[in-house]
């Protein structure tokens, strides 16, 4: 049966999608659909967020990563899918594992030779996404938005470290806390 979730878990959209799927039901991103959201407006509330994200994507693939693959009805791409869905946050232990590999590289040439194209590809690849994000933009003057793409890097190390942190949590056991997203202040007139 398809529906409920856990009240403890931080994602519960999430585990519902992977239950809607393994219960037979397709879903799917709505790109017309209307959202009304908003974003931490300080580093520490985007940290909060991001923590919370991450750690909820580890209850999820803890919870359902092994059922989702097991699951014959579903057909093998759609598994893979699911898994990659569920695992969320987890591509950042590859690229911290490539960075531990790059240091050693460094501090002893030869000993783990990690090639340059993977570096290119693992952080070319958001740079291409903004930009043709900022180019299809239905804005009138994207190009304004060009020199915040100097900071996409400091992010990149941000949720990286986040990453670091809540795996690191679940690794210890250490309790998952819901936080609501921070909201902005709105002023009267």
């Amino acid at each position: 049966a398809a529906g409920n979730f856990r009240p403890s878990l931080l994602l519960e959209d999430s585990d519902l999608t992977l239950g809607l799927a393994r219960a037979g039901y397709r879903t799917r991103f709505v790109t017309d659909a209307i959202a009304f959201t908003s974003v931490p407006e300080t580093l520490s509330g985007y940290w909060r967020q991001h923590v919370r994200w991450s750690r909820g994507f580890q209850q999820v693939a803890g919870l359902q990563g092994g059922a989702v693959w097991r699951d014959a009805r579903l057909p093998l791409g759609l598994r893979l899918e699911l898994l990659a869905f569920a695992l969320g946050y987890a591509d950042r232990l590859a690229l911290m594992a490539a960075a531990a590999l790059t240091a050693l590289d460094i501090m002893w040439p030869g000993s783990a030779n990690f090639p340059l194209w993977l570096w290119l590809i693992s952080f070319g690849v958001p740079f291409i996404q903004i930009v043709a994000a900022l180019r299809l933009a239905p804005r009138k003057s994207p190009a304004r938005m060009y020199p915040y793409l100097a900071i996409v890097p400091f992010f990149f190390a941000l949720d990286l470290a986040m990453a670091a942190w809540s795996m690191a949590q679940t690794a210890l056991r250490r309790p998952a806390k819901w936080t609501a997203t921070e909201r902005p202040l709105v002023r009267e007139a």
